[in-house]
């Protein structure tokens, strides 16, 4: 498979963003204090870019995909508020 290196964060690509960092807790729930395990969150974001790449066919950067992360759950935060 050919990867595409740019991308925009379309509202698909965004919502598997969501589904594959819920499959894997230790990204988003504070306790237990495994959570704060940096080279396993580390594992954990990376194994998120490889599956958001052989999904959509396009190179995920992890650090631009850990801001979209936090963009949408602080979004979603200030919407419940």
């Amino acid at each position: 498979m050919s990867l595409t290196v740019r991308y925009h964060w379309t509202t698909p690509l965004r919502l598997a963003l969501v589904k594959a960092v819920e499959k894997r807790e230790k990204l988003w729930k504070k306790y237990p204090v495994v959570t704060h395990n940096s080279d396993l969150r580390a594992k954990l974001w990376a194994e998120v870019a490889d599956e958001l790449t052989e999904q959509y066919g396009v190179l995920i950067d992890t650090e631009d995909m850990k801001k979209t992360w936090k963009n949408l759950k602080d979004n979603y935060w200030r919407i419940i508020k």
